[in-house]
């Protein structure tokens, strides 16, 4: 018999099943609504304890002696700070420790592989920062005419190496008259480059700076510190002009006839069009004024990596050719190693590529060595000498031997001689510079972006001011000077002597033109510049009354007869040096404050003598040395002009006495009292 629950029970049992369910879905919300709550609750707690805490340290502050008081607690804003400044503080040395490092490890690398290829420097001390900067010291004494250095030809990177390259040298020699040695050059350290450390020259190339020392790299801020339109004008045309080289040269040229080479044309025609510069000029250069950065960093040394014909490895190995290859007393342009690496003076220095290779060696004589120079030609030459070789060696067979078994000539062993000339020697301790040739403060700074104080071969262009109106009988004047009318306009670079229509022997000289070259250490005021501003008085005070014979007997070569128009164009001349100097956004003062606080890291005072701070150092002493120079140089000749002027006026009185005199010989006696009467020299 099947028993059965009565329904009420049924009833009972199914409603407690649901009181139970409510009551599980009651205690599961209230727990997840806890953990919701949870971290603001506690956060709340701690803020309790914490007002708690800090009410109770003021009241036992408040009751107890200044020096009870409790240390601040270790959790304050100024710990922070000093916690985060010294982290930072610490891996900025630990950045530099590394690049030191890294520094010293490739140098050591460098000095190891010249040595095991011969190369000698016995008697010098390098790297050495002695005097500050990386450079060169003299371990003994050198005597001139004794090598301060030599180095296997094998280890120069020159444009025959490139040809002697078995992967892209054919693509040269096919076509050598269309590459210049420049060229070569720089595709030779691009390709060697790309190779890594499995380049024979990496040892060399590794310890080149990533960023070459020149304008070009410097950013508009920097540019400006110059003061100069026409040398910011300057880089920023060569700039377009090394975009456009690296256009011609890699893009179109080589990477676009021999992309298997070379690599693809990753750059399209319209995107080319679009861009006046590359995107080097953007960003690249910025990085180098950073205090911070050396332009060394192992994202830029990353940058490229794929394309080693890229522009930036490009610009990298222009720019490095331009500041370190040797040439003009070889027979093409070189990259030497070692030699390339001392600082600059105006000193006597020469180099020669002679006999001898490794065996003359640092300390040898270079002396009575003309015989044993050879003469080595053109990269042409070495092409046909080649060919040259090559039959002379297929007609003794293959191994270059002839019929009595006797190898093909060779030629001797070369090497790299850099020494010392003239009078100059360096002492045990000196530092050893060379010489990058008589160049300006423009050209150092273009090509190696550096100046020097006081650089005896640098000079500045003084604008002139025009000359308004010449009476009638100014070309008769000019005349005198050997210069039509018609051409007084034009330039000419030499002094010279030319025969006038009466075939009288006189002067010829580049008078009139656009600006002067005021030069460093003038001993007296170029006879041009006088000659155009005595000109320019002659204008302002004779007029077209005067005459035909007025013109005819004006020597603007020699002193003015009177002394008052003598004196009128040495004022003529001091205002326009003066106008130049004023011109300047600082003065030659402020400068000289300046550069003191930069080479000296003092702080002289002044309220904003200190223009700018994202530019490095080394670019601020550069730029405030170049223009200090300048001012220096306009200074100087102000000196002068003034010098002139005071002897001129100590001769006035007499000159005022003998004006009749005078006056009666030059036919010019209307003149003569006006000037007088303006500058205020008569009686009356």
């Amino acid at each position: 018999m099947q028993h059965t629950a009565p329904a009420f029970l049924i009833c009972c049992h199914d409603r407690v099943f649901l009181v139970l369910l409510l009551l599980l879905a009651l205690h599961i919300s209230c727990v997840s609504g806890w953990l919701q709550l949870w971290p603001a609750t506690t956060k709340q707690i701690g803020c309790w304890g914490r007002r708690l805490m800090m009410q109770s340290n003021i009241e036992v502050m408040a009751n107890a002696d200044v020096h009870d008081r409790p240390p601040k607690s270790r959790y304050s804003a100024s710990t922070f700070t000093n916690k985060s400044k010294k982290k930072l503080h610490d891996t900025k040395s630990e950045s530099i420790e590394k690049k030191e490092s890294d520094e010293q490890r490739r140098i050591a690398r460098f000095l190891a592989w010249l040595k095991a290829h011969g190369a000698r420097f016995d008697k010098i001390e390098w790297p050495s920062y002695r005097f500050g900067v990386r450079g060169a010291v003299a371990l003994s004494d050198i005597d001139t005419e004794e090598d301060i250095a030599s180095v296997p030809e094998h280890l120069l990177l020159t444009p025959l190496v490139l040809l002697e390259n078995p992967e892209i040298g054919h693509v040269f020699e096919e076509n050598l008259a269309e590459y210049s040695d420049e060229d070569m050059l720089a595709i030779l350290v691009m390709h060697e480059r790309g190779k890594g450390e499995a380049s024979f020259f990496f040892p060399y190339l590794d310890t080149l700076p990533q960023l070459p020392d020149s304008l070009m790299v410097w950013n508009d801020e920097a540019l400006s510190w110059l003061q100069s339109e026409d040398l910011c004008m300057q880089v920023h045309m060569r700039r377009s002009q090394m975009a456009a080289h690296y256009t011609r040269l890699v893009e179109d040229g080589l990477k676009a006839n021999w992309p298997h080479l070379f690599g693809a044309n990753q750059v399209e025609k319209d995107e080319k069009d679009e861009q006046t510069l590359p995107p080097f000029y953007s960003s690249y250069p910025t990085s180098s004024f950073s205090d911070d950065n050396n332009g060394d960093t192992e994202e830029e040394e990353n940058d490229d990596d794929d394309d080693p014909y890229s522009f930036k490895n490009f610009a990298f190995a222009w720019q490095s050719i331009q500041a370190r290859a040797f040439g003009r007393r070889l027979p093409y342009s070189a990259l030497v190693p070692f030699c390339d690496g001392f600082n600059h003076a105006n000193v006597a220095i020469k180099y020669r590529l002679e006999a001898g290779g490794s065996n003359a060696g640092a300390g040898s004589s270079n002396k009575d060595t003309a015989t044993s120079c050879i003469y080595v030609g053109g990269v042409l030459e070495h092409v046909e000498a080649k060919k040259h070789q090559q039959e002379q060696q297929l007609r003794q067979g293959k191994e270059g031997k002839g019929e009595g078994g006797a190898k093909s000539p060779q030629l001797p062993t070369r090497a790299f001689h850099l020494f010392p000339s003239g009078e100059n020697r360096y002492k045990k301790g000196e530092e050893v510079c060379t010489s990058y040739g008589r160049r300006t403060n423009e050209e150092l700074l273009l090509s190696y972006g550096f100046s020097l104080l006081d650089n005896e071969h640098e000079f500045i262009d003084l604008p002139m001011p025009g000359i308004p109106s010449p009476p009638s009988w100014f070309g008769a004047s000019l005349a005198r000077l050997g210069i039509s009318s018609s051409s007084s306009s034009s330039s000419s670079s030499s002094s010279s002597s030319s025969s006038s229509s009466s075939g009288k022997k006189i002067e010829t000289v580049d008078v009139f033109k656009a600006s002067h070259a005021l030069a460093a250490g003038a001993t007296e005021i170029k006879l041009e510049l006088l000659a155009y501003f005595r000109s320019l008085v002659a204008c302002r005070y004779f007029k077209d009354t005067d005459g035909e014979e007025v013109g005819s007997t004006i020597d603007y070569l020699r002193p003015f007869p009177s002394v008052v128009y003598e004196a009128e164009a040495l004022r003529a001349l001091q205002a326009q040096v003066e106008e130049v100097l004023s011109a300047f956004p600082t003065s030659l003062e402020e400068d000289e404050v300046a550069l003191k606080e930069c080479t000296t890291g003092e702080e002289v005072g002044g309220e904003g003598r200190r223009e700018g701070g994202s530019v490095n150092a080394n670019c601020r002493i550069a730029a405030l040395t170049y223009r200090l120079t300048r001012k220096r140089i306009l200074k100087h000749h102000l000196g002068m002009i003034q010098k002139e002027i005071r002897a001129l006026v100590e001769d006035e009185e007499d000159d005022r006495k003998g004006l009749d005199r005078r006056n009666s010989q030059s036919g010019n006696r209307r003149e003569i009292i006006r000037l007088t009467e303006r500058l205020g020299l008569n009686d009356s």
